[in-house]
């Protein structure tokens, strides 16, 4: 995740390898707690592996010999999960934009970046990124707006029915006064 840019903070996302279980499986137990470290060597579980390149690692080398000679091993499925952005976390300073504390927009090493959409993953350019970000802090905001904008409407109808009570009580002291023949 330091790949990205910014980089994703370690408390913003975890990972688990979830083991991928057979229908047909007698031991769901002992396959889920199946643990590959006991069935692999010290010195090939800290072997270096190839990433960010078209040619195979040799992992994926061992695992192509293994199944040939009839071994399977375990499956997994990678779980990421990037946690919801929190702007009053302070772990999250560095990362948050502008006065509202906004989340950041994470770009992979090729410059893209995508968004989690209706159960698939779509692509945004920069800008529709932006204009999403926007339309969020709009739509978050519009309750409090429009909270504001009638207790607004309330003080000023408030301000306008005490003027009108002012102006009558005048009019009536000026009346009275005239007819007492005061003035």
């Amino acid at each position: 995740m330091d790949r990205y840019k910014p980089k994703v903070l370690p408390h913003r996302y975890s990972i688990s390898f979830v083991p991928v279980i057979d229908k047909t499986s007698s031991d769901i137990k002992e396959a889920l707690l199946y643990d590959p470290s006991l069935t692999a060597d010290a010195a090939t579980r800290q072997k270096h592996h190839s990433l960010r390149t078209y040619g195979r690692c040799w992992c994926d080398c061992d695992v192509h010999e293994k199944v040939a000679t009839g071994i399977l091993h375990q499956q997994y499925v990678v779980e990421i999960v990037i946690h919801a952005w929190d702007a009053a976390d302070p772990r999250n300073d560095s990362l948050a934009v502008g006065n509202m504390r906004a989340y950041p927009i994470h770009s992979n090493e090729d410059g893209r970046a995508c968004r989690r959409c209706s159960a698939s993953v779509k692509e945004f350019t920069e800008m529709e990124l932006q204009a999403l970000a926007v339309k969020t802090v709009v739509d978050d905001y519009k309750p409090i707006k429009l909270s504001v904008e009638q207790k607004r409407d309330e003080l000023l109808q408030e301000i306008h029915s005490s003027i009108i009570n002012v102006v009558c009580r005048n009019q009536r002291t000026h009346t009275t006064d005239v007819s007492a023949g005061t003035l």
